[in-house]
């Protein structure tokens, strides 16, 4: 299913005609831009430091930026992403029919563990220490959670 997510214009507003926006009002991003003094080149651009749009403000006519970021415009690093650390963990044995899975880790922590098939339904959820009995699941491709402390990781399993 394919969905617009934003559709602006400058010097008032239009209603799209066709397309995914077919009927939407454009936002108006309130900067003008004139032909009779806008130099070839030029463009208006969104500018400041933030992680989503409404950090940002509309600027310009400014010299053109095609694919680099927009002059004056930062992308804070804010996500969470540094603050997670991947968790080295191997599942043995990995594919599996013995309805028996270990799970080797540097860390005698306990692991949350959620197995996911392969339509994202959640189908098993345990807390362990090293080893869990999947004896129950079917035959098939699973992706598995793991989390251990502030360390996480994604792995697929095989079980036959």
């Amino acid at each position: 299913m394919e969905r617009w997510f934003s559709f602006f214009s400058y010097e008032g507003t239009i209603t799209a005609v066709d397309d995914l926006a077919n009927g939407q009002t454009s936002t108006d991003i309130g900067v003008k831009e004139s032909n009779s003094t806008t130099s070839v080149g030029h463009s208006l651009q969104l500018a400041s430091t933030g992680t989503t749009y409404e950090n940002f403000s509309w600027t310009g006519p400014i010299e053109s930026s095609r694919n680099i970021t927009n002059p004056g415009q930062t992308f804070s690093n804010t996500a969470s992403v540094n603050k997670h650390k991947v968790l080295e963990v191997k599942l043995h044995p990995n594919p599996t029919n013995t309805g028996y899975l270990k799970l080797i880790t540097d860390s005698k922590e306990p692991i949350q563990i959620e197995i996911y098939n392969t339509i994202g339904q959640l189908v098993w959820s345990e807390t362990t220490n090293g080893s869990i009995h999947v004896q129950s699941l079917n035959a098939g491709v699973y992706l598995v959670k793991l989390t251990q402390k502030n360390r996480g990781a994604l792995k697929k399993l095989i079980v036959r």
